[in-house]
């Protein structure tokens, strides 16, 4: 069997072609594919968002001082506060991703874990440190 490669280019072919396989780029990624894993990560951080509140209320914060039913309907609350908020950055983040679409995925990842992990962190206070008055 004839080749018109030499041995060299052949083997330095076949290094460059594993080390695709290793390191696969986003690059040449299906844009739809890429979009769809993106706006699952952003659900998941969003119920990620939904759950601080009402799980911080309840394992660590104040105990509601009246009747059960009452402090079911905090808890409640609670969790429609998260809710809305998710709503709103699962909305935003999925227009921003379709705006910058044509940008590497990874600033408008990076975006989304750290916009993230800021709301848990702020819910997560909040949950923790809700007083109830009167």
């Amino acid at each position: 069997m004839v080749s018109g490669l030499t041995r060299a280019q052949q083997q330095q072919k076949t290094s460059e072609h594993d080390m695709d396989i290793a390191n696969p780029s986003t690059e040449r990624m299906n844009p739809a594919l890429r979009h769809t894993l993106q706006v699952g990560l952003r659900f998941i951080l969003a119920l990620c968002v939904v759950a601080a509140l009402p799980l911080a209320h309840v394992a660590w914060g104040e105990s509601y001082p009246g009747e059960g039913q009452k402090a079911f309907e905090m808890v409640l609350i609670f969790y429609l506060i998260g809710l809305c908020t998710a709503f709103v950055y699962f909305v935003i983040g999925t227009v921003v991703q379709i705006l910058l679409r044509k940008r590497p995925p990874r600033p408008s990842l990076i975006l989304d874990i750290g916009l993230a992990m800021l709301l848990v962190a702020v819910f997560a206070y909040g949950g923790i440190t809700a007083h109830y008055t009167g």
